[in-house]
């Protein structure tokens, strides 16, 4: 009985993993390549190496917080700021909202039922 209790709610999981994926998406493809061809243009330098895909949310947490995150140092927040509008903090709020949403669920079942 508990088998079929994991599998309905990993399959509900798999609709906010499916979001999160196409947040990600979309806020690579019209936020953040915009924004790295802005900064190029003005002379300044974009990371060349992305650590396990974490360039995308760096910029995210560059432009929602007012202050400099040392985590955030392989992008310049400074320049990201400046080129940010306010389409893309509305991408960044919902694509950290959507990772927020797909991990609770996560570790929720993992927890839940988990190596035991």
């Amino acid at each position: 009985m508990m088998e079929s209790y994991e599998s309905i709610f990993w399959l509900c999981c798999s609709i906010p993993l499916v979001n999160f994926f196409i947040a990600y998406l979309v806020f690579a493809q019209m936020t953040v390549h915009p924004i790295e061809k802005k900064i190029k243009a003005s002379g300044g330098s974009i990371p060349q190496w992305d650590n396990m895909g974490m360039r995308i949310p760096s910029y995210a947490i560059a432009m929602l917080l007012p202050v400099k995150v040392k985590a955030a140092q392989a992008i310049d927040e400074d320049s990201v700021r400046k080129f940010t509008s306010k389409s893309d903090k509305k991408r960044a709020i919902y694509f950290m909202c959507s990772f927020v949403i797909i991990l609770i669920p996560v570790m929720v079942g993992y927890f839940v039922f988990g190596p035991n």
